[in-house]
């Protein structure tokens, strides 16, 4: 019938489950990227969300896997620390100066709180 909403097909619960794993993974991934160049930078939680203006409690969610960070929050970490965009959604560090990224390679993986 012209002119009416085609509707969305149904996914199946499997198809669901594996957009589910999906999204949890990236979610996992950008709160590690976060957390790397946080922690590269020497930062506290509470410290590096100050210095980009992102409140700790949300900084918090977003490093942990809870939520993905908006475009306004991850703009707000690419302006000072002069990571792209690139880096903390998809891990690639060529966006990012080489002593930091030399200095993101030293952490390890899982790591939650500044090198001493």
């Amino acid at each position: 019938m012209a002119g009416s909403p085609r509707k969305k097909p149904e996914l199946t619960k499997a198809q669901r489950e594996r957009a589910d794993a999906a999204d949890k993974a990236l979610r996992i991934q950008v709160g590690e990227n976060i957390t790397r160049l946080r922690m590269a930078l020497g930062f506290t939680q509470m410290e590096f969300s100050k210095h980009v203006g992102i409140p700790a409690p949300v900084l918090n969610q977003h490093e942990n896997g809870i939520y993905l960070p908006s475009i306004q929050y991850a703009m707000k970490i690419d302006k000072v620390t002069k990571c792209t965009l690139d880096y903390i959604y998809k891990g690639d560090t060529l966006g990012c100066p080489g002593t930091l990224v030399a200095d993101m390679r030293k952490i390890p993986q899982g790591a939650k709180k500044p090198l001493t």
